[in-house]
């Protein structure tokens, strides 16, 4: 599956926190051997960064909406990332 998504999101920083949550639409397209099927999605999103020096940590969960009948079943995500700020 391949997807893109826009989305609006509210941040506010606490100190070397910050949460973040909001809503997002997008576009996707699945292939499973010959057949494919391309639509929308719709998700709502949280997450939290964490930044320790010039360190950053990332957690979040994306849950899904896609629209039709979608060859293979998504309805969340999760996900955890490390990367350097400066």
């Amino acid at each position: 599956m391949t997807s893109f998504t826009g989305a609006a999101l509210l941040a506010p920083p606490l100190a070397f926190l910050t949460p973040y949550g909001g809503i997002g639409v997008g576009l996707f397209r699945q292939t499973s051997g010959t057949a494919s099927d391309t639509g929308t999605l719709k998700c709502f999103v949280l997450g939290l960064k964490v930044k320790i020096g010039l360190a950053v940590l990332k957690g979040e969960f994306r849950q899904y909406d896609l629209s039709g009948d979608p060859l293979l079943p998504m309805e969340r995500r999760y996900a955890l990332g490390a990367g350097i700020s400066f």
